[in-house]
């Protein structure tokens, strides 16, 4: 499988930028140890109730102390538990993560010729036109000294730690962040990026799941240069188009630029998992409704369109995950007073068939099939399973949810 390296030989050479990847540290763990300086040297997770090692969900983050003990985030809380029971354990605030978020974001624009937010504690920053010099140069000195300079404004305006990785593309300032954390500042000039990725795992490259670096390691492809030397068309005959773009990754080349605005989202939803299977219908019905309250209540004037379809979700006891969805005639209008009530008569129908008395572990709702703002146009349709970057979180206190738990469990799918 194995072959000479196809030195961009199938894509022009991509256009000369600077690119910052920003990742705050352990971002919800900072942010409450910020808040409570109490929890600064001992280790903090945040996610579900870990009960006792009982509990039921997974780990949103976890601060450095505790990862030493080998916690990691979408790990089961009860797992994490196991591992360091003396951790200190705290449910998911998004009343503090949100404005936390723009706090950074606020900063991360006054450096950015162009900021591209992709999560709360993640953005693509181009730096290409501050770093230019008169004869249409691009400074590197300059880069690593403005990354520095937007490391110390983000600890100082908000009290709160980030690493920057800096390089001539977007997917080598990602893998470049992670090379050094926390607080490290990794530059990567555009004639060390074989060097920098070569003896690096294939996994290390953003899109190169768990199971295509097994399928890559399987065949003998291990590290990033081994991917690289690796022929494109075999690649793409195992993988699809995904192969070959792995495969320009894996040679450093990659022309995506930086973009301030995703656009309208292609989908909103919310789902969560219960703490205890819950085994009446009326139950699973109640929550149902909260979550689809929650998400019809939008705050953005840009999400206030209309939307055709309206999909559920069930997970059983036994992980068992059904959906259905149902499109309408006549669009549900955010806007409108009956709205919501056309909406949950919908889901309790497709509800309805699902809690056929076995016990459920999670129930979701979501909504696609959003109009443009002419109301003509579909948008493209974002089903379960696919988590979108949040772009800009809900700053709201959570509901008193009572018996089952939100946070880390409740994912805000914001698309």
């Amino acid at each position: 499988m194995h072959g000479p390296a196809q030195e961009g030989a199938t894509q022009a050479t991509p256009p000369q930028r600077v690119v910052f990847h920003v990742d705050m540290d352990a971002f919800y763990a900072a942010v409450e140890m910020r808040d409570d300086p109490r929890l600064r040297h001992v280790p903090v997770v945040i996610g579900a109730d870990p009960s006792g090692g009982q509990g039921r969900g997974v780990v949103c983050t976890a601060n450095y102390p505790a990862r030493t003990f080998g916690i990691r985030s979408a790990m089961p809380i009860s797992q994490a538990w196991r591992l360091a029971p003396h951790a200190v354990f705290i449910r998911p605030d998004f009343s503090k993560y949100g404005p936390a978020s723009d706090a950074v974001m606020q900063v991360l624009e006054r450096y950015a010729d162009v900021l591209e937010v992709v999560g709360m504690d993640e953005a693509y920053l181009d730096m290409t036109a501050k770093c230019a010099t008169p004869d249409g140069q691009l400074d590197w000195d300059l880069a690593r000294s403005l990354a520095r300079s937007l490391q110390a404004a983000v600890a100082r305006e908000t009290g709160l730690s980030c690493s920057v990785g800096v390089a001539p593309s977007k997917a080598v300032a990602k893998i470049a962040t992670d090379r050094r954390k926390p607080h490290g500042v990794t530059p990567v000039r555009p004639d060390e990026v074989r060097a920098f990725l070569d003896p690096l795992a294939v996994r290390c490259i953003s899109g190169c799941g768990p199971k295509t670096a097994a399928a890559l390691n399987e065949d003998g492809i291990r590290t990033i240069a081994d991917l690289a030397g690796t022929s494109p068309d075999e690649l793409e005959r195992r993988f699809g188009s995904h192969g070959r773009w792995l495969h320009q990754l894996a040679l450093g080349l990659d022309a995506r630029p930086v973009v301030s605005d995703h656009g309208p989202r292609k989908s909103r939803g919310n789902e969560t998992t219960f703490l205890r299977d819950a085994a009446r219908a009326d139950e699973v019905l109640r929550v149902a409704g909260d979550l689809l309250e929650e998400t019809l209540d939008v705050h953005d004037r840009r999400d206030r369109r209309a939307f055709t379809t309206l999909t559920v979700k069930v997970r059983y006891a036994d992980y068992t995950t059904l959906t259905r969805a149902h499109s309408v005639d006549v669009p549900f209008e955010m806007d409108r007073s009956d709205t919501p009530a056309r909406a949950w008569a919908v889901a309790k129908a497709l509800l309805g068939p699902l809690l056929d008395g076995r016990a459920v572990r999670l129930v979701g709702v979501r909504l696609t099939n959003f109009l443009e703002p002419t109301g003509q146009r579909p948008l493209s349709v974002y089903g379960f399973g696919v988590a979108e970057p949040v772009v800009r979180p809900r700053h709201r206190a959570e509901k008193p949810w009572g018996a089952f738990d939100p946070g880390g469990l409740r994912q805000l799918l914001l698309a």
